[in-house]
């Protein structure tokens, strides 16, 4: 019984001597993994095509953010060329338009004024002569009578009612024309305020498409050394292509893997301990950014021997900006 106590023993501890061996091949014990720490270029391109004028960096050269890398400018220049040009002649166009229609109604204006001055002076004649017809009328009743002395006979009450009533048309005519007035004044107002909005929005147009005609420079986007310059002067470069990359002079995440064997479970925002393999005394946090559900082989430099291949899942973790690492460190990731 004494012997099958030690023997059982003895399996035991060569099983947990297996479990451990598994665990150093595979370089990612059940609480922790490996990375290393990495950078992520920064890419340098135009939204257009653009024409290079002079390059002021070189592969290999330190720069800072804001820093210019290049001039250029727009080579499709003709073509901007052509739409400025025809944004002038629709600024024209439109200014032309404003001041045909301000005459047209401004005419129609002075010919309301006239129409007016002629329809008053037309009744006005009418009640003069209406007018005259009574005083003639009153003197002619003085002779007949013969007495001068008598009370003057009382004018037509027909005429007297005509003439309130070319009166009262006098009136009503200056209504209806000024009522027309306001009308062509609000039309002009109307016509200025279009005109202007089509003016200004061609002027805003143009002054886009003098702008994209000016030459402008690349800037560098972040703190780093040149990586690759694929620029040279005089030449076109089409958009969206890669024209300079800059790479941080330090790492900005760390690229780990868990074993596939393991079930850690990260989630976005919890923190991570991370150690230097090669400086244990060098350690600080980071942040789970994300993580790859597929399994891929691991990289040698992750491998505990590199004749052993090992698989695992991808993950990334953020680096704080007062971290110390160099890029490629081997690094030690530990969960909280």
């Amino acid at each position: 019984m004494k012997n099958f106590n030690i023997i059982y023993l003895i399996w035991l501890l060569v099983f947990w001597f297996c479990y451990q061996m598994f665990q150093n091949i595979s370089g990612i014990s059940k609480y922790s993994f490996f990375g290393s720490a990495e950078v992520e270029t920064q890419v340098v391109n135009s939204e257009y095509a653009i024409l290079i004028q002079k390059v002021l960096i070189k592969a290999g050269q330190n720069v800072r953010k804001g820093d210019t890398l290049a001039w250029c400018t727009r080579s499709d220049f003709n073509e901007l060329n052509r739409r400025s040009v025809e944004k002038t002649g629709e600024i024209k166009q439109f200014q032309t338009e404003k001041q045909a229609k301000m005459v047209e109604i401004t005419q129609e204006v002075a010919l309301l004024e006239a129409k007016k001055a002629g329809s008053i002076s037309e009744v006005a004649a009418q009640i003069q002569l209406l007018e005259l017809e009574n005083g003639v009328q009153t003197d002619l009743r003085k002779l007949i009578s013969g007495n001068s002395n008598e009370k003057t006979t009382a004018p037509s009450n027909l005429r007297l009612e005509k003439i309130k009533v070319l009166q009262a048309s006098i009136q009503q005519i200056d209504n209806q024309i000024n009522q027309q007035k306001v009308l062509l004044e609000a039309q002009i107002k109307a016509n200025q305020v279009i005109f202007d909005a089509k003016i200004a929005l061609s002027q805003q147009a143009k002054g886009l498409i003098q702008n994209d005609q000016k030459q402008f420079v690349l800037i560098a986007p972040a703190d780093g050394f040149v990586e690759t310059v694929a620029i040279t002067p005089n030449q076109v470069m089409s958009a969206r292509q890669d024209l300079v990359k800059i790479s941080p002079t330090k790492p900005t995440r760390v690229r780990g893997f868990l074993n596939e064997t393991g079930d850690l479970k990260c989630n976005v925002g919890d923190t991570i301990e991370l150690h230097s393999v090669a400086r244990p005394t060098l350690k600080t946090n980071g942040i789970y950014l994300t993580g790859n559900p597929a399994v891929t082989e691991l990289p040698l430099r992750l491998r505990r021997y590199t004749e052993i291949k090992s698989w695992g899942r991808e993950v990334f973790i953020q680096l704080p900006d007062t971290h110390r690492f160099y890029i490629g460190e081997k690094i030690m990731m530990k969960p909280k």
